[in-house]
């Protein structure tokens, strides 16, 4: 120990000091061994370079950290949401689609997958009329346009229930009596306006309504004539014009065709609004190009089909242009620019129009009307209507 205080260049005195010395010897000369401390040498001065050098370094480095921004690490942040690596596609087969113009959108594929349902069920319900040959869809039987046909029966007579005429009248006399030859004329399209179709079971009804020029049928063969037409036909081939019109409808079963046509206007609002076409839009778009079209061509279908009705029942078809020649009486003052609005948003076609129909199909009505011989029938047939052979049609 004392060998490790001379080392150390101090001198211990007493017990106390050379224990002391003796243990920090030790760990100096075990230090020293190990490399860990450096023997104690005199510094040597340092030059003038030397200390200009070391100033120098020290204003570059103060420089440096004032100039240079401070450098940020980067963090990882981890997704929200889980994303499935990308698939290797086929190069070909998606050249090939977009080739083909395919558009991958779910939304448009589940409306060509309605259409494509809705044009299969569309072709598949379509029929031709019997009584013209005219394509149309329809998927309503007899039955359910019968049962639909009775509830509106019911309701119709209780919205005129006090203004129907009694059959005692002399205005339900004479529509009873042109009704009466207009249905036996039309019997057996009648009987075969559809398959398994009853006969139907014939109304007629008077409605007190001077102020309102109109007739209608309902399904199953409810006839409503308001008294308001009654002048403008002003003889029973006017009547029968009117009459052979309404019965046409419910031979040709018009009525349930306007049925089926308001589940393809559905369908189409429902495809258009999938699109993202404002529904309101969409309802003018369809009502324009498909309800109103059909309507009037149901319309032009029943003028034809009536007119050759009544030359079948011994009307002269001739009457029918004078008819609705009276008719246009009334729509001439409003002035051509208004019929041509009321051509293209009105159910039925103008009266103009049907006056040209007319005259087109008039012809073939009058070749039907020569083949009865009923220039040498009428007062045979006025005779069996004057003694009431011909049964009458009930009254409800």
């Amino acid at each position: 120990m004392m060998l490790a205080a001379r080392m150390c260049g101090r001198q211990y005195h007493g017990i106390g000091a050379s224990r002391s010395a003796g243990l920090y010897g030790l760990i100096r000369l075990y230090a020293f061994h190990t490399g860990r401390v450096r023997s104690r040498q005199p510094r040597r001065p340092r030059t003038q370079g030397e200390q200009f050098a070391e100033l120098l370094r020290e204003r570059m480095e103060e420089q440096l950290k004032h100039s240079t921004p401070p450098i940020k690490r980067a963090t990882y942040q981890r997704p929200s949401t889980y994303r499935v690596p990308a698939q290797p596609v086929n190069q070909f087969v998606e050249a090939r689609r977009r080739a083909s113009g395919v558009v991958d959108h779910p939304r448009l594929s589940l409306v060509a997958i309605i259409l494509g349902g809705a044009g299969i069920y569309y072709v598949c319900h379509l029929e031709q009329v019997p009584s013209t040959g005219r394509w149309r869809f329809i998927d309503v039987g007899p039955l359910d346009e019968w049962k639909m046909g009775q509830e509106a029966y019911r309701s119709v007579l209780q919205q005129y229930n006090g203004r129907i005429l009694p059959s005692w009248s002399v205005q339900h006399a004479q529509v009873n009596r042109v009704a009466q030859r207009i249905i036996q004329a039309c019997r057996y399209l009648d009987i075969h306006r559809a398959q398994g179709a009853p006969p139907s079971q014939w109304t007629v009804h008077v409605v007190n309504d001077p102020r309102q020029k109109n007739a209608f049928v309902l399904p199953g063969g409810h006839i409503f004539v308001f008294t308001g037409i009654l002048p403008v036909c002003e003889n029973d081939a006017g009547l029968a014009t009117v009459l052979a019109h309404e019965v046409a409808h419910q031979i040709a079963r018009h009525s349930a065709e306007k049925m089926a046509g308001s589940k393809i206007l559905m369908a189409g609002g429902f495809a258009l609004d999938m699109l993202g076409l404002d529904i309101g839009l969409s309802r003018i778009m369809l009502n324009l190009l498909l309800s109103l079209p059909n309507s009037r061509r149901i319309e032009s279908e029943a003028d034809e089909l009536g007119l050759r009705i009544m030359s079948q029942a011994c009307y002269d078809p001739r009457q029918a242009v004078q008819f609705w020649q009276r008719m246009n009486a009334d729509e001439a003052r409003s002035g051509p620019l208004a019929d041509s609005a009321r051509q293209l948003l009105s159910t039925h076609p103008v009266n103009s129009q049907r006056i040209s129909n007319i005259q087109h199909w008039l012809p073939y009505a009058e070749r039907i009307y020569h083949s009865q011989h009923c220039g040498s029938t009428m007062p045979a047939i006025q005779a069996l209507q004057r003694n009431a052979s011909l049964q009458p049609i009930p009254v409800n």
